[in-house]
């Protein structure tokens, strides 16, 4: 385990968490063991409720186990203070729904993520390499479902992350859209990002260069 923490940029070491999904049903997250290499995609599949988000809120140190440890760029994940410093030194998320502001520009989406940089000229550079360039001075609210998933992705990569985590990224795309995301995805993986994607679409099969799948919690195959 100690040469996959050097080697890898995400691992988990027998990740467990627990919570009441409502009064009658708990919910067992029960430890997940995976590692996850530069330039690696490693997907996870799983029907709704088997746990694929609870795992990416564990990547993306926003969630903490009850068990087990997670290590992010080589260091692990304990305390508070080194999670908020390794999310925003070393991760990009990318949520189904995007996430971005309605109320604001996909340039001020950009500028409001860039960590208080402000810096417009890169900001502008990463919409133009993403080819939504013209969308900068548009509301998010107005933009169109593949266009959202490109600027969110836009957003997630503003900080120059090593890790990048998708929820279900093309779950309400059309086919024209879903594969240009895709396209965005295969092309950041050859750049050296390592990608956690979590996805049932089969749009996206191929993609991964590993594989597991949940079933309540549990690794049912890898």
């Amino acid at each position: 385990m100690t040469q996959d923490i050097e080697n890898s940029i995400l691992v988990f070491d027998q990740v467990s968490k627990r919570y009441i999904r409502d009064a009658n049903r708990r919910f067992v997250l029960g430890k997940i063991s995976f590692s996850l290499k530069s330039g690696e995609i490693l997907r996870i599949r799983g029907d709704s409720g088997s746990g694929k988000t609870t795992v990416l809120r564990i990547a993306g140190l926003l969630t903490v186990p009850d068990r087990g440890s997670v290590h992010v760029c080589g260091e692990e994940a304990a305390s508070e203070k080194n999670r908020d410093r390794l999310r925003a030194a070393c991760i990009g998320i990318v949520f189904q729904n995007a996430n971005l502001f309605d109320h604001l520009t996909v340039l001020q989406n950009l500028l409001v993520a860039d960590q208080g940089n402000g810096n417009r000229e890169e900001c502008l550079e990463m919409l133009a390499r993403f080819n939504i360039q013209r969308l900068a001075n548009v509301k998010a609210g107005r933009i169109s479902g593949g266009e959202l998933q490109r600027a969110g992705i836009c957003r997630a990569l503003i900080n120059r992350p090593r890790l990048l985590l998708l929820d279900e990224p093309t779950s309400s795309l059309d086919d024209a859209a879903a594969d240009e995301v895709a396209s965005v995805i295969r092309m950041l993986s050859e750049r050296g990002v390592a990608i956690l994607l979590a996805s049932h679409d089969p749009r996206l099969d191929g993609l991964e260069t590993k594989s597991l799948r949940l079933e309540a919690g549990k690794v049912v195959m890898s």
